[in-house]
């Protein structure tokens, strides 16, 4: 596991025509920033002769873009640096992020995917699985949109039918109110899992527990937490009441693993 040091937290970002507002709102809505890199196709950097003129436009467009990024990194104290990756490649792009990574060893990573170079972007998310970072996709309307990828493997769910039986107690549920903090009370959902629990197989010479324990109940929850399936709130009313919904992630995983529509 890699230990993070949380003095840093390196942004790379892939650029289109719109890179100020895509890095505005990376700067916006991803805390704790302390360098960012920009990522460039070299054939961004000048006009060739014979190329059309909406490339070229485009092509000026992202370098006068690039031209406001900089100031507004001083602005806030966030060292910028560009990185012009040739050739746009995949592998291209690994070895510019591992070079950034030998300099930054234990920072956190965030990066921004624009989709444009397709080489680059995929680079970019590609780096993101290596380094546990966070990847976010920005729509041309500059919102960023985090994408995750699956934390849990089919085998995962056939060695414990648990986790599935969790999520489908979780699915549908709607929210308490408009606004409020949604999903189903601790003890609710024990008392749910209580009536549908799978016995486990006995591991290390362990007895397997033939009831579900407020134990198992727990480990249960705890690792559909950290995968990223369930969501943890707490009640507006008593902050005691932990309340637990089913994500976004959860619902792909629970229609994926049930193999037919919801």
């Amino acid at each position: 596991m890699l230990i993070m040091d949380p003095q840093e937290h390196v942004l790379i970002i892939s650029p289109d025509e719109r890179i100020q507002a895509a890095y505005s709102a990376a700067l916006r809505d991803i805390t704790g920033i302390t360098h960012s890199f920009t990522f460039i196709d070299p054939d961004l950097a000048s006009n060739v002769t014979g190329e059309s003129v909406q490339r070229r436009e485009q092509k000026e467009a992202i370098r006068a873009e690039l031209q406001r990024v900089k100031p507004v990194a001083q602005e806030i104290g966030i060292s910028h640096a560009t990185r012009y990756i040739e050739p746009a490649t995949i592998d291209a792009v690994a070895s510019a992020v591992l070079a950034i990574h030998d300099d930054h060893p234990s920072a956190r990573y965030s990066f921004v995917l624009s989709g444009n170079p397709a080489p680059v972007s995929i680079g970019l998310f590609r780096m993101a699985m290596w380094l546990s970072g966070d990847a976010y996709f920005v729509s041309r309307k500059a919102v960023l949109q985090k994408l995750t990828v699956p934390m849990m493997t089919a085998g995962d769910f056939a060695a414990n039918p648990n986790y599935l039986k969790m999520l489908m107690l979780l699915h549908g549920k709607p929210p308490v109110k408009a606004g409020a903090p949604s999903g189903i009370p601790r003890q609710v959902l024990f008392k749910g899992m209580k009536d549908e629990y799978a016995p486990l197989r006995a591991v290390g010479g362990k007895k397997a527990h033939r009831e579900l324990t407020h134990g198992n109940f727990s480990q249960f929850l705890a690792t559909l937490i950290e995968r990223g399936l369930v969501a943890e709130n707490f009640s507006q009313g008593d902050k005691k009441i932990r309340l637990y919904s089913i994500t976004p992630e959860g619902e792909i995983a629970l229609r994926l693993h049930l193999a037919r529509p919801l």
